[in-house]
């Protein structure tokens, strides 16, 4: 009896240490595998005394998050910060890969009263319990994700010529990475097999050039091909665009109508030129036609990018669990509409 209390204290130690390897499982898959996403009006966060945002959150890992909080670090407002109302089991964030879905905080930010007007550093700060489990810190900017795509010059022409001079401007994309398992944990890896991809858009369509670098050495019958996402907002299921080279044919799942592609004779550039109608409709339904026909203000869309190489996918942005969601996405603005 009397050596009862002796192995009632190691039995305790041996289970806290068990819940504190967990809980720095959890804290190391953040990196790669909680995405952090802030979402605004036409992607401008604006503050005149106070301003609102909600911050989506998703959870990639391998398992439940049992605590998460958020704090919003800024030296120029108050913030104050509410779980969404449907984010019921608060503060648990479960993995997508356990029937979780993306949750929310809305932050109510309020002006102090010697800020001045200009550009502010803020920054996310998701942690557990207390702020020294840091999950992740991430710069406001980085999470919203903002892109401008250039428009197109009137010279740009689709024609398989891969000219330099025309596509050197547009918006790229690059560093895609492989998700891969790192002794315990599944992580991001800077792909070996890279591949670029170039934007403009007009008032009709949006222009591509999709350059994969080299082809696969495992020959001619590999099949190669990009995959481009585009959704009109977050709660929209994307539409892909699949660039295949093998086939050397592009296609749209709404409908392939009005796309053109010429591939270069090597094989591994293509250029596209994509109707705008095949990604979304250019100005939200409104029984106001003359509202429609008015509204100028910046459109934007929210995008990812794929390569399925042979037997490998890289990701531009997520990993398999969310590659489609677009919480994981980044968001292109085209800033003058027509």
């Amino acid at each position: 009896m009397k050596r009862l209390p002796i192995v009632f204290a190691v039995t305790m130690l041996f289970t806290l240490g068990a819940e504190a390897h967990l809980c720095n499982d959890v804290f190391v898959q953040a990196k790669d595998n909680l995405v952090v996403k802030v979402d605004v009006r036409d992607g401008q966060l604006r503050i005149q005394e106070t301003g609102t945002f909600k911050v989506y959150l998703l959870n990639t890992m391998d398992r439940d998050i049992q605590t998460i909080n958020l704090d919003v670090v800024t030296k120029d407002f108050t913030a104050k910060v509410t779980p969404d109302p449907s984010w019921r089991r608060h503060p648990q964030l479960r993995t997508v890969n356990r029937g979780g879905q993306k949750q929310s905080f809305e932050v109510e930010l309020t002006r102090k009263k010697k800020t001045k007007k200009g550009k502010y550093k803020i920054s996310l700060l998701l942690y557990g319990r207390n702020k020294n489990q840091v999950f992740k810190s991430v710069d406001i900017n980085a999470a919203m994700a903002n892109m401008e795509v250039p428009k197109a010059s009137k010279s740009l022409k689709i024609d398989g010529k891969m000219k330099s001079s025309e596509w050197k401007k547009g918006l790229l994309f690059t560093s895609f990475h492989e998700y891969k398992k790192s002794g315990k944990y599944m992580q991001n890896f800077t792909a070996a097999q890279q591949t670029r991809v170039r934007l403009f858009y007009d008032k009709e369509n949006l222009y591509c050039f999709v350059d994969l670098q080299k082809k696969l050495k495992k020959g001619k019958e590999c099949s190669d091909s990009v995959k481009i996402y585009f959704a009109k907002d977050q709660s929209k299921t994307p539409e892909t665009i699949t660039v295949d080279f093998k086939d050397k044919k592009v296609t749209c799942s709404s409908g392939s109508e009005g796309i053109e592609s010429k591939i270069e004779k090597g094989g591994t550039k293509m250029e596209i030129k994509i109707p705008l109608e095949c990604l979304a409709k250019k100005v939200e339904d409104d029984k106001d036609k003359k509202k429609k026909k008015d509204d100028k203000s910046p459109k934007t869309f929210w995008i990812n990018i794929t390569r399925e190489a042979g037997s490998t996918t890289t990701y531009w942005r997520g990993n398999p669990s969310s590659v489609k969601n677009p919480v994981a996405f980044a968001r292109i603005i085209f800033k003058e509409w027509y």
